[in-house]
C-alpha cells in the first residue's frame, strides 16, 4: 500500500511540475502582443499617455508614453498592478486574458535580466 501511496504521490508533483512550466510566462510572446495591447491602451488612457494630446498629464506620461513606440518595456514595474485595474474594466474575457499574458510575460523578461547567469 505504501508503494502505491508513494507512486501516486511522485505522479501527483511530476504533473503540478508540468502545470508550473507550462504556465511559465514566455517573454518572447511581449513583442507579439504589444499591438493588440496597444490599441485598448490607446483607446482607455490616450488623453493622459500621450504626449501629443493636448490634455496629456506629465504625471501619467512619467509612467508610460503611447507616443514612445517602445511605450510598454517602459512602464515601471510597480507600476503594473495599476495598470491592469484600469484596463481590466474595459476589456472582454480574450483582451484580458492577453492583458494578463503580455504583462506577466512582460515581468518574465525583466526577471530574466537581472537574474545573474547560472554556471552549471
Amino acid at each position: 500500500m505504501i508503494e502505491h501511496a508513494t507512486r501516486s504521490t511522485l505522479l501527483l508533483l511530476f504533473v503540478a511540475g508540468v502545470a508550473v512550466a507550462c504556465n511559465r510566462a514566455d517573454p518572447r510572446i511581449v513583442p507579439a502582443k504589444r499591438p493588440i495591447i496597444t490599441g485598448i491602451v490607446t483607446e482607455h488612457c490616450r488623453d493622459c499617455h500621450m504626449r501629443s494630446v493636448s490634455d496629456a498629464t506629465p504625471e501619467a506620461l512619467t509612467v508610460f508614453d503611447l507616443d514612445n513606440p517602445d511605450w510598454f518595456a517602459g512602464i515601471p514595474t510597480k507600476a503594473f498592478d495599476a495598470f491592469m485595474a484600469r484596463l481590466l474594466p474595459h476589456a472582454d474575457a480574450k483582451m484580458a486574458s492577453e492583458l494578463r499574458a503580455t504583462v506577466d510575460a512582460e515581468l518574465a523578461r525583466r526577471q530574466q535580466q537581472t537574474e545573474p547567469p547560472t554556471h552549471d
